[in-house]
């Protein structure tokens, strides 16, 4: 019988080794990511707005997406305490490692 947890591995290990290596390295031996890893505000702001979009279940028509100071906001409105529930935790997920803000509203009965 073949032991094929040594053929995935080693590429695993070997990939992750390049990797590392390819990162370039803060000359004070810090952890912090070099400024042309650091993301910007506009791929952060759609990385959100596309997680609040793609979702089957949420209505995000009527949530916008701010960037400010490094934070995530939410804005607009939803119809009830589950969208409101759904869209932070989407955005949360989506942000990380970002703090969201949330500044939405509930419109319950209202028209979408």
């Amino acid at each position: 019988m073949v032991n094929l947890s040594n053929r995935v591995l080693f590429p695993l290990v070997a990939a992750s080794a390049l990797l590392s290596s390819a990162l370039p390295a803060r000359a004070d031996g810090g952890d912090a990511l070099p400024a042309e890893a650091v993301e910007t505000d506009n791929s952060l702001q759609f990385r959100v707005s596309s997680a609040l979009h793609s979702d089957p279940y949420l209505y995000a028509r009527h949530i916008d997406v701010f960037i400010k100071d490094g934070d995530v906001v939410l804005t607009g409105f939803v119809a009830n305490d589950w969208e409101l529930a759904k869209a932070v935790r989407l955005a949360t997920e989506a942000a990380r490692p970002h703090k969201v803000v949330d500044s939405i509203e509930i419109k319950e009965g209202g028209r979408r």
